[in-house]
């Protein structure tokens, strides 16, 4: 093991053997010196240190002093000032001393710890010294550390994990995450969960989003890149005006158009031409569909009587109308004259006023011929010609039989 002590005892036997005094040769040391500010007698000028030194003397490096140590391997706590950490006293070839040379750094760059060298754990009894490291140790003084990803980083206190259900709770515990009570809301990463919850420091995922858009003809989903919902129309459907529509329906307004998705899923489209149909017209018939439009034919009114005026009138689905004209009756398809009467007997006529399309009875009383020629003196009796007497057929003579027939 080296010693320092050796160097300075030669420095002070050259000092001695100088011409000068030993005081006033050390006193020169002081003297500040440089190429335009010489020396005095029996001293030379050492330009990187800008001082006098005496003659003959070798000039030690600045190191050999500030950092000079005396025991070979000991150990020591960086003094103030510097990077904490242990120093190691080290023979240094280039210098030509024993220096302390630091060896280990407690310095972790840790903003929330106070790094800390203690100098009582770095002690080499019988020059058997320890690893420099065990006289490092840390104190933290604010938040957690916490090892995240395999190195120890500083948490703030209520300093939150990834899952929202662990943070950094220095009272209960100060080198990993703490949980979270139960129930707070958290997120689970998928965004089409709702709800999501922390249960013993996990975030349990809730319910799915519902993305029911309340249309039966939808299927209804969660995007999960974005969490927006979609809506795609199903199979089979038509999605028009606001409402579904399955295939094959028809138009609520028009029987000639239809739900066709393959033609269009947002409107009506027209059905194959010649699809019966109806138009709503009691004037047309053999209705049918045409490019989308129902068309029928006129509708035929003639009901075969000579002295009806024939017509349609589709206002209130009234279809055929048959005309009489005035003065007129329509009796079981046969037109007869006002006043005349036309049954057989006499006992019916035709009274448009009364009914213009039935007989009307004749008074009560009224004379009539039932066309029975044995028969006189008949009259009308609820329409009917009867009654009266037999006719008299006596041709005054006592030698006859008289008869009608």
């Amino acid at each position: 093991m080296r010693s320092f002590g050796l160097s300075l005892l030669a420095l002070v036997l050259t000092l001695t053997s100088s011409a000068c005094s030993f005081e006033t040769q050390l006193e020169g040391l002081d003297f500040e010196c440089s190429e335009d500010l010489p020396c005095g007698e029996g001293f030379v000028c050492d330009l990187s240190a800008g001082t006098c030194v005496a003659q003959g003397v070798t000039q030690l490096p600045p190191a050999c002093t500030s950092l000079a140590c005396t025991n070979e391997e000991e150990l020591r706590c960086s003094p103030e000032g510097e990077v904490v950490g242990v120093q190691r006293c080290v023979w240094k070839e280039s210098l030509g001393c024993l220096v302390w040379d630091p060896v280990y750094t407690c310095a972790d760059d840790l903003e929330c710890t106070e790094d800390i060298c203690d100098p009582a754990k770095i002690v080499c009894p019988n020059g058997e010294c320890p690893p420099p490291e065990v006289g490092c140790s840390k104190t933290l003084t604010t938040g957690c550390l916490i090892v995240v990803s395999g190195e120890a980083t500083c948490k703030a206190e209520g300093e939150m994990d990834e899952t929202g259900c662990r943070s950094c709770q220095s009272e209960v515990r100060s080198d990993a995450w703490s949980n979270v009570p139960n129930d707070v809301p958290c997120d689970d990463g998928d965004v089409c969960s709702t709800g999501d919850a922390c249960e013993t420091g996990f975030c349990i995922p809730g319910a799915p989003k519902d993305c029911s858009d309340g249309l039966v003809c939808t299927l209804d989903s969660c995007d999960a890149e974005t969490g927006a919902c979609t809506s795609e129309l199903a199979p089979g459907s038509c999605f028009i005006e606001g409402a579904c529509v399955p295939a094959g329906s028809l138009s609520p307004e028009n029987s000639c158009l239809a739900c066709n998705p393959e033609l269009s899923t947002e409107t009506y489209t027209p059905v194959m031409n010649q699809t019966p149909c109806d138009d709503g017209n009691v004037c047309t018939v053999s209705d049918q569909c045409t490019g989308g439009v129902c068309q029928g034919s006129i509708k035929a009114c003639d009901d075969g009587v000579s002295c009806t005026e024939d017509s349609c009138e589709p206002a209130g689905d009234l279809g055929c109308v048959h005309q009489i004209p005035a003065g007129v009756c329509v009796i079981e398809g046969l037109c007869w004259d006002e006043g005349l009467p036309v049954s057989g007997d006499g006992c019916l006529t035709c009274d448009p006023e009364e009914n213009n399309q039935a007989w009307t009875l004749i008074a009560q009383e009224t004379a009539c011929d039932s066309g029975d020629y044995c028969v006189v003196a008949e009259v009308c009796d609820m329409g009917v010609c009867q009654g009266g007497q037999p006719r008299s057929c006596d041709d005054g003579l006592s030698c006859t039989t008289d008869t009608c027939s």
